[in-house]
């Protein structure tokens, strides 16, 4: 992929993006914000089919009938996008990158944002913080972010920095989002000490970890003892590629990344997402927004956060 690659791709991500927009406008996350992003409007006798949790007892009480609370849509629900692009998102195995992957995926869920008329904002990372874009709506916008995107992961006019800020970004996201937001995090996630920041930002927000990976994380080509260079630190090493116990163990440790990553988010009510390069980017995220899971582990999200009373504004 070279700079440029969603400029020649536009037409074909807004149109894949429609299928994300209908799912965050329609799936879980629409009915976490009820009571951020819904306000009252009026009211009118219950019908049959109506939901339980929309009536308005105190008018109920008053009047001898049962009337429901109607709610019009707010569209000011932002969406902050948050793009890892250190150096261990750089091209493994597979046709595209983690990297390619991560811009492919933020240029997506910006677009389908766009769809439903949310504010949109951005930052980006490596092992310093890029660009940062307060939400705001607009076509011209969503491609400035894009844009800039491109050349912060290309490293255009500047150098690569070893490391990943990404417990900084997740500070920062909470600094400059005043209102309950969106947050979703596109990482590799190979890195430790991010833990409490998350739980911060998710206490917040509605975050999603979108953890990105490639056919390297847990599979080697067998070919004899190689050596490996950590792209972060430079350590170096000789892998038996050769040695089925080796490839065994390899798995096994990717397994038990994974098994690790996901707990560290359901512990501190993030939502985890797992995409391969190889994955169908918009149908992964179209089913995530779209699924009943979804939708559930997000209720229970704010239901932990906010006690038994905010079930009602559900």
């Amino acid at each position: 992929m070279k700079t440029g690659f969603i400029a020649e791709r536009a037409k074909q991500i807004k149109i894949s993006s429609l299928s994300i927009s209908e799912g965050l406008r329609s799936g879980g996350f629409s009915s976490a914000f009820r009571g951020q992003g819904i306000e009252f409007d009026s009211v009118r006798e219950y019908e049959t089919g109506d939901d339980v949790r929309s009536i308005d007892w105190n008018l109920t009480a008053r009047s001898g009938k049962t009337y429901v609370k109607m709610y019009r849509e707010e569209r000011d629900l932002s969406i902050f996008i948050c793009v890892d692009f250190s150096l261990s998102m750089e091209p493994g195995l597979d046709k595209i990158s983690p990297k390619e992957k991560a811009i492919e995926t933020a240029a997506l869920l910006a677009f389908a944002g766009r769809n439903i008329f949310s504010p949109v904002g951005a930052l980006f990372f490596d092992g310093e913080k890029g660009p940062l874009f307060i939400p705001r709506t607009g076509e011209d916008h969503i491609l400035t972010i894009l844009k800039s995107m491109e050349d912060f992961a290309f490293c255009k006019n500047r150098k690569p920095v070893r490391g990943t800020q990404i417990a900084s970004a997740m500070t920062a996201a909470s600094k400059i989002l005043r209102s309950r937001s969106l947050v979703i995090i596109i990482s590799d996630f190979k890195v430790e000490g991010y833990e409490k920041e998350l739980g911060l930002l998710a206490a917040k927000h509605d975050v999603v970890c979108l953890k990105i990976s490639g056919s390297m994380d847990s599979f080697l080509p067998e070919a004899g003892s190689i050596r490996f260079k950590d792209p972060e630190t430079n350590f170096r090493m000789l892998l038996p590629t050769g040695s089925k116990a080796f490839q065994m163990e390899y798995k096994k440790n990717f397994s038990e990344e994974i098994s690790r990553w996901e707990n560290t988010c359901k512990h501190s009510l993030a939502n985890p997402i797992l995409l391969d390069v190889n994955d169908d980017t918009v149908k992964v995220l179209g089913d995530f927004f779209l699924s009943k899971q979804s939708n559930q582990r997000v209720l229970k999200n704010n239901l932990a956060k906010f006690g038994a009373d905010g079930w009602k504004a559900f």
